[in-house]
């Protein structure tokens, strides 16, 4: 867990984005996996981009444009998962999405607000 600089927490783990170390935002609100345009600049390993679109938002007219990037690696303790993902201006350099989470069946254990070890956030494949 961390603070932000408005003092919300957030819940975050180790992960790499093509190889280059990040702290990965959990985000249960997400549908999609992110990666902010800054983030993506600043990448050794470039993501190939493939089309324009509208990332939806929480408010009833609200979006944003963004980039589709397939096959990302994604690497979660000694997991790498090719995984895409999409491109647009967010305020956390990267945010795992439910689809993600949903695919390597992570757990979140809200009740104790703590961030789970690498290894019992997600469970092995099925």
């Amino acid at each position: 867990m961390y603070k932000s600089g408005q003092g919300a927490l957030s819940l975050v783990i180790p992960a790499k984005v093509n190889g280059q170390a990040i702290r990965a935002v959990v985000d249960t609100a997400a549908q999609v996996t992110v990666v902010s345009n800054d983030f993506a600049r600043t990448m050794e390993h470039p993501m190939k981009y493939g089309e324009n679109i509208a990332l939806k938002g929480a408010g009833k007219a609200s979006s944003i444009q963004a980039k589709y990037a397939p096959d990302v690696n994604i690497t979660i303790g000694n997991t790498t998962t090719p995984w895409n993902v999409v491109v647009t201006a967010i305020s956390d350099p990267f945010a795992l999405g439910l689809d993600f989470l949903r695919a390597h069946r992570a757990k979140v254990d809200m009740d104790q607000l703590k961030s789970p070890s690498e290894g019992s956030l997600f469970q092995p494949p099925l």
